[in-house]
């Protein structure tokens, strides 16, 4: 798992006024709430007095949190800002404060950064059709278990279609359409293959046309570990077309928070929808099947392991931009961790503070790998 990222926390939609929300990414829980402007803030949700549960306390006019065991009060800064059972509540220590992770609202999604350096790490991006009356929306939320990457990976597996889904049909057999990796940086990559239209059943037989082909263009993007796919099921530049998100948001070493945004761009009625659940959720389910069954449920620290085939270049990208990342010292080393835990203490993800102001923190840092200085040739 990996710190420096924007992870989708919640949908904007589960986060009401006045009602902290808890949320767990990277193995660690969190808070969110929204400030007396509305705004959406998030917190480690440890408080450093005795370690209550914030999330569990409530939310104050002023615009703070406060913890459930003592009341001491947290702006979204994570400050504390009063201590009701001292002389004089405003009196805080020094040490009375609690990571703070920068928080974005946009497009029906709640974006925080995990980590300490915002400035280095690529931001949340535009969804132009959130919101947009030429398409559609629906969307899904399912708890895997498993690894995130092993979520990310199926999508960026055009191989697997015909085992998994039954895709391609039988000329193509299991060997997907030519394609190759495009706009390679270390945020994220492009492709796109035209795959042989093929015999649909019940509506779909209306909209593919005949000998067109269907093109289809993914994108990988690092903020959110999302893939973006573009499907033009009535040949190119159709208005026969659906496009879809996928985020991944790591739960812990093990689970991954999958959230699915479709966005269809024909039979916009909501008459519709239920034949689309079925066709989306059928293709989801075999998915998490796979990712479920794979062992072991944590991925490794790199893929050295793994054989890598011919038809693996997609998944070979997104492993060099995990590289860079590990080379730079952003993954978490999970088993130090627990070491960590295991002494009696709570390990928290560094926040942008930390780095500004690294003394006077009661938890101590979520341990990371050694950084390896080796950047470019990871790109390579």
């Amino acid at each position: 798992m990996f710190i420096n990222v924007w992870y989708v926390a919640e949908r904007a939609a589960h986060l009401k006024a006045g009602a902290p929300l808890q949320v767990r990414m990277l193995g660690r829980d969190f808070v969110l709430f929204r400030d007396r402007d509305g705004r959406a803030a998030c917190l480690a949700n440890v408080c450093p007095h005795r370690g209550a549960n914030l999330a569990a306390g409530k939310c104050r006019d002023d615009g703070t949190v406060a913890c459930p065991y003592h009341g001491w009060r947290f702006d979204r800064d994570g400050h504390c800002t009063r201590i009701p059972s001292e002389a004089d509540p405003t009196k805080v220590p020094v040490s009375a404060k609690v990571d703070a992770y920068p928080t974005i609202e946009k497009d029906g999604l709640i974006w925080v950064f995990l980590g300490d350096q915002p400035d280095a790490a690529p931001p949340p991006f535009d969804i132009p059709e959130a919101g947009n009356s030429a398409y559609r929306q629906l969307d899904f939320n399912e708890v895997w278990n498993c690894s995130y990457h092993r979520a990310v990976e199926i999508d960026l597996d055009y191989a697997h279609s015909h085992f998994v889904h039954g895709a391609w049909g039988e000329e193509h057999r299991a060997r997907p359409p030519y394609h190759v990796v495009e706009d390679w940086t270390e945020h994220g990559f492009a492709s796109h293959l035209i795959a042989r239209s093929q015999p649909n059943r019940g509506l779909w037989r209306f909209l593919r046309k005949e000998g067109k082909g269907v093109p289809s263009y993914l994108k990988f993007k690092l903020p959110g570990f999302c893939r973006r796919v573009q499907v033009f099921i009535g040949g190119e530049g159709s208005p026969m077309h659906f496009v879809f998100y996928h985020f991944a948001t790591p739960i812990d070493a093990e689970h991954v928070q999958n959230r699915l945004l479709f966005f269809r761009g024909f039979l916009k009625h909501r008459f519709f929808d239920a034949t689309n659940i079925k066709r989306n959720h059928r293709a989801i389910e075999e998915d998490r099947r796979i990712c479920e069954g794979i062992s072991p449920k944590a991925a490794a620290r790199s893929r050295d392991w793994e054989i890598m085939a011919e038809h693996d270049h997609l998944v070979g990208a997104y492993h060099r931009i995990l590289a860079v990342m590990r080379d730079k010292g952003w993954q978490i080393d999970i088993q130090r961790m627990k070491d960590v835990e295991a002494q009696g203490l709570h390990p928290s993800i560094p926040s942008p503070a930390r780095r500004a102001s690294p003394s006077g923190w009661v938890h101590p840092e979520a341990p990371r790998l050694a950084a390896r200085g080796s950047i470019a040739s990871a790109a390579e």
